[in-house]
């Protein structure tokens, strides 16, 4: 899950280089922390936030199949 979500974001952004993504699991679910320049931070959430909630939403039904929980959360270099 976390290689989609790079490609995803690496393909959205400025800085590509600079996209970080961390992984950290606990009980039963899988955190995803994107590490994202300054300027990119708005190209990631998008107006009203509608490209977080699309990656969100496409990280959503292929966690479904894997029968796990994803949660994402973005924050700046």
């Amino acid at each position: 899950m976390k290689t989609t979500l790079e490609k995803i974001i690496k393909n959205i952004v400025k800085n590509p280089s600079d996209v970080k993504i961390t992984q950290e699991d606990s009980n039963n679910i899988t955190k995803l922390i994107v590490n994202a320049n300054k300027e990119d931070i708005g190209t990631i959430i998008g107006k009203q936030g509608r490209v977080i909630k699309a990656i969100k939403e496409l990280v959503k039904v292929k966690a479904i199949k894997q029968n796990k929980y994803f949660e994402i959360q973005v924050s700046e270099k």
